[in-house]
């Protein structure tokens, strides 16, 4: 039997603010259009957790459901990571410079919303959302994708993030050491959380030759002149000026 590949896409600034804080209409308008932009067929409704840097993974079809259209359904309590089964469905994920990481075994998939907080917890006991995904997972028949968020280059972690100063304060101090690095501001110490998940990923069981990264930076990346993405951390350098939006990260599973 065939099984299904990952199909994703990452709409940007040129299809709109997909921020969920936006009125409801409008914010849906934006949606539909980005369905009919991106979506085959075959994807006829889009699930999409409310994220909030949890380690909770939810699955549509439960009585945590928020249908905010035909289309659209959303969860009510905070999650950020979804199961995704079958081809008429899609995850998005509205992330404004976190790394979305897409784990698949076979016919099904889970999405998750990559945030440093959601890999690393503030308390070195409590496991992060990729070990809480695992548990879906026999690691050595899993492949993985990691794609949408920021590079190294220009995140600026809150100075409330102590471990990245001190990684024996983290569950996984070796791993975070070898993933700090400098931004381009002035020497500024940076996590790179493309290479904080992929060796998380391999940590957690997963053969390093079954892992994708695509690590376009949503904060610098452009098309021309123009910013590619939006981006919340390049929002907060410029000083609260324009527009704080959010991209959309769709990912579903093709036959």
């Amino acid at each position: 039997m065939t099984m299904p590949r990952i199909c994703k896409a990452v709409l940007g600034k040129k299809h709109g603010n997909f921020h969920p804080a936006k009125p409801r209409e409008e914010f849906l308008r934006t949606m539909d259009q980005a369905q009919a932009y991106v979506l085959p067929s075959q994807v006829r409704r889009i699930f999409a957790p409310a994220t909030a840097f949890t380690t909770r993974i939810a699955e549509i079809g439960s009585s945590d459901d928020d249908t905010w259209s035909e289309r659209l359904i959303r969860t009510k309590e905070k999650a950020d990571g979804a199961l995704l089964h079958g081809t008429d469905t899609a995850v998005a994920i509205f992330n404004g410079d976190c790394p979305i990481i897409c784990l698949k075994q076979e016919d099904f998939a889970v999405i998750l919303h990559a945030g440093y907080r959601c890999l690393i917890r503030s308390d070195a006991n409590e496991e992060g959302i990729i070990e809480a995904a695992m548990r879906h997972f026999d690691p050595l028949r899993a492949e993985a994708l990691v794609f949408g968020g920021i590079g190294p280059c220009c995140w600026i972690p809150e100075p409330d993030k102590t471990e990245i100063w001190n990684p024996q304060l983290s569950r996984h101090p070796t791993i975070l050491e070898s993933c700090l690095s400098e931004t381009k501001y002035g020497g500024n110490r940076t996590v790179d959380l493309y290479k904080l998940a992929n060796d998380l990923l391999c940590h957690a069981g997963i053969y390093q030759t079954r892992i994708t990264l695509e690590a376009q930076c949503t904060c610098c990346a452009k098309e021309g002149d123009a910013f590619k993405f939006w981006s919340h951390t390049r929002h907060e350098n410029e000083g609260q000026t324009g527009e704080d939006g959010r991209n959309c990260s769709l990912i579903w599973l093709a036959p």
